[in-house]
């Protein structure tokens, strides 16, 4: 939770930071939270969209949303 509290923290200063969205997106998928997840790698990749850490996760976490 400290760490999700700290990154959201960051993307207020950084909001056009597409590794903070990608790292928040893993955040959200430790809890379970696979659609928040995909939503911000969706935002990582409108950023960056050859974010290639974004791009891997986003299908992964498409798949166990799925699930």
């Amino acid at each position: 939770q400290e760490a999700h509290q700290a990154a959201t923290e960051a993307l207020q200063h950084h909001p056009d930071d597409p590794d903070l969205h990608a790292i928040i997106a893993w955040l959200h998928s430790a809890q379970g939270n696979y659609d928040q997840a995909v939503a911000s790698t969706q935002q990582a990749l409108a950023i960056d969209p050859r974010h290639a850490d974004a791009l891997r996760s986003r299908i992964d976490f498409l798949r166990f949303a799925r699930r």
